[in-house]
């Protein structure tokens, strides 16, 4: 929730942290619900190189992880991390979408899910020891004027 603070500059909103929601009811019309859409989620791994990236060779890697990405989707867990409410509105497909759900859910992310039948993108980071930085981006999954209709149901709902 935002709080308004007076400061020597004037007054500026400010995030309460405390989160109003105790996680037994679900009362829309009193409750303030921060609802985030990501048309084009995906799967980031990130990866570490040993040695610079070098074209045409084996480049290693190191330290690997993954996590759910997508700038709204990103919005939500933040917003959920520090006790606010919201819902992530996602389009996910295939065995991809499937781990993103599953990641999201035990995060504790209250999800609008909407099956599509492509699969959810995933993109590629690598960062190699001199800070550059390579990122692969896959295009995702075009969405059906069926699966963008039940998108904009559940949006407007």
């Amino acid at each position: 929730m935002l709080k308004e603070t007076r400061t020597s500059r004037g007054t500026v909103p400010q995030l309460d942290h405390t989160p109003s929601w105790n996680g037994t009811s679900y009362d829309r019309a009193s409750r303030r619900i921060i609802v985030t859409a990501t048309l084009n989620p995906s799967w980031d791994i990130y990866a570490w190189a040993k040695a610079p990236i070098r074209a045409d060779d084996a480049n290693r890697v190191e330290v690997i992880c993954a996590a759910p990405g997508g700038k709204p989707l990103n919005a939500s867990r933040i917003i959920a991390k520090i006790g606010g409410e919201t819902v992530a509105i996602l389009p996910l497909g295939g065995l991809t979408g499937e781990k993103i759900q599953k990641r999201l859910v035990s995060e504790g992310i209250s999800l609008d899910v909407i099956r599509i039948s492509g699969e959810t993108r995933e993109n590629f980071f690598v960062q190699d020891p001199t800070g550059a930085e390579y990122r692969f981006h896959q295009a995702g999954p075009t969405l059906s004027r069926e699966e963008l209709k039940e998108i904009v149901a559940v949006k407007a709902s």
